[in-house]
């Protein structure tokens, strides 16, 4: 009909204003990289790739089986250790015990004491020692067995003594022992008398090293006619030289030693020692 447009491409619909044409370019055929279809010989798709073969996916299986039966055995043995480490009597929660790889450290022991406490001073021996000695290098020693008390001393409070163009040395040490009776101290005496083999002789003085050596017997004292019953003395040479006297009043017996004295004269000047510093000064029994 006159005066009337076709509907076209443009027109809108019954009741709605027409929409004008598009605007800019139109778009053309897509550009760029497009994915490519493949297809065998025939043109068709190609099939999809075939899976691994039945063999390697049963290897596949077995590996993983395998390591499944590895984790199981590691808990289990896990499992079993810690049962062991853990308390198992009696109710309540279980405390885990521990387990040393070494030997857990120990709080050591105080080790006893090496010092022997001294014994204390004996006045009886200690009175009873010779002047060159008493109140000098004395200290009390521990009592051998069959005595009462012991002293040991070093230097006397003399020193060597020299006579005329002659010096007679002083003794190393000297150790003093007293004893509980006269029995004690004569069986102490001739325990020495058998040990070094000495042979009695009153006559010579009991210590005459240079014409009669290793012999015993009585002394006398000075201003004194006759020896003291039960009072002896010997000297003998040994390691070290020794002199040895027993005074019966006090029942204290003397030991002289000397590291200086090696041969039987040098015993004879510590007898002449022993007779001007301490014989002499005995007292008059």
């Amino acid at each position: 009909m006159g005066g009337q447009q076709a509907p076209g491409l443009y027109s809108g619909q019954p009741g709605q204003p027409a929409m004008g044409p598009p605007t800019g370019p139109y778009p053309g055929p897509p550009t760029g990289p497009q994915p490519v279809r493949f297809t065998g010989p025939s043109g068709k798709l190609a099939p999809a790739a075939p899976g691994p073969p039945k063999a390697q996916r049963n290897r596949w299986i077995a590996l993983c089986a395998a390591l499944a039966g590895v984790v199981v055995v590691a808990l289990v043995i896990t499992y079993v250790v810690t049962r062991d480490n853990t308390q198992t009597a009696g109710p309540g929660p279980r405390i885990p015990t521990t387990v040393y790889s070494t030997p857990p450290p120990s709080t050591p022991e105080p080790s006893p004491s090496t010092s022997e406490s001294k014994p204390a001073p004996d006045s009886k021996l200690f009175d009873a020692l010779p002047a060159v000695y008493k109140q000098y290098t004395c200290v009390p020693a521990a009592a051998p067995p069959g005595t009462a008390a012991a002293a040991e001393c070093t230097d006397s409070n003399v020193g060597d003594v020299k006579i005329g163009n002659v010096v007679f040395q002083q003794p190393t040490g000297a150790r003093f022992l007293r004893f509980p009776d006269a029995a004690a101290m004569d069986a102490f005496f001739q325990d020495i008398v058998k040990t070094q083999g000495l042979t009695r002789n009153d006559a010579q003085g009991a210590c005459r090293p240079d014409k009669y050596p290793k012999i015993w017997g009585t002394y006398y004292r000075a201003e004194v006619p006759n020896p003291v019953p039960g009072e002896y003395l010997t000297c003998f040479l040994g390691d070290p030289a020794q002199l040895v006297w027993t005074e019966k009043q006090t029942l204290v017996a003397g030991i002289l030693l000397s590291t200086k004295v090696t041969t039987n004269d040098e015993l004879d000047k510590l007898y002449q020692w022993w007779n001007t510093e301490v014989l002499s000064e005995m007292p008059k029994n």
